[in-house]
Parts: C-alpha cells; sequence; structure tokens
C-alpha cells in the first residue's frame, strides 16, 4: 500500500519500525523554490518536519525509525542541477 509520508493512516505508536526510503529529499524536491541568486526557499522545511513528525507518530516507545537517502547521482560529492540540491 501506498501512504502520504505526512498523513499516515495508523494508529498512534503502532509500529516498532519505520522506514522511509527517499520520501523525505523527494518532498524537499517537490516544496523547494530556488532563487535567482542562488537563494532557496519555500515550504520543504514543514513538509519534511511533517513527515518526521508522522513517523514519530506511529513508532511505538523506543520504536526504530530509518530513513534511507543519497544524494541522487551516484556521485561522491553533491551537484545541484535545476531546481534540485543533487
Amino acid at each position: 500500500d501506498e501512504a502520504d509520508a505526512r498523513c499516515l493512516p495508523l494508529p498512534d505508536g503502532s509500529v516498532d519500525v519505520a522506514l522511509a526510503g527517499w520520501a523525505l529529499s523527494y518532498l524537499k524536491s517537490e516544496h523547494e523554490v530556488w532563487h535567482a541568486d542562488g537563494s532557496y526557499g519555500g515550504a520543504w522545511r514543514e513538509e519534511v518536519d511533517a513527515a518526521l513528525r508522522e513517523m514519530d507518530r506511529v513508532l511505538v516507545e523506543g520504536g526504530v525509525a530509518i530513513l534511507l537517502e543519497t544524494m541522487g547521482t551516484a556521485t561522491e560529492t553533491p551537484q545541484r542541477d535545476g531546481s534540485h540540491l543533487y
């Protein structure tokens, strides 16, 4: 099943392990805004925070959260490409 990481269809404290694979970087890339001067903003922090709070909500006391994230390019250093930070 699929669910939005910011609104999981699970009761509070119902899982021992929460696993998110590339979900946080996806939320960041979908909600960040790049400006002409190279700075960026947007609501990505709020979206990522909402996903992390939701993982915490569904975990049992002492549960484990596992986050899988990569730099997105299979390179040793991040590369910026368009509106995404890679």
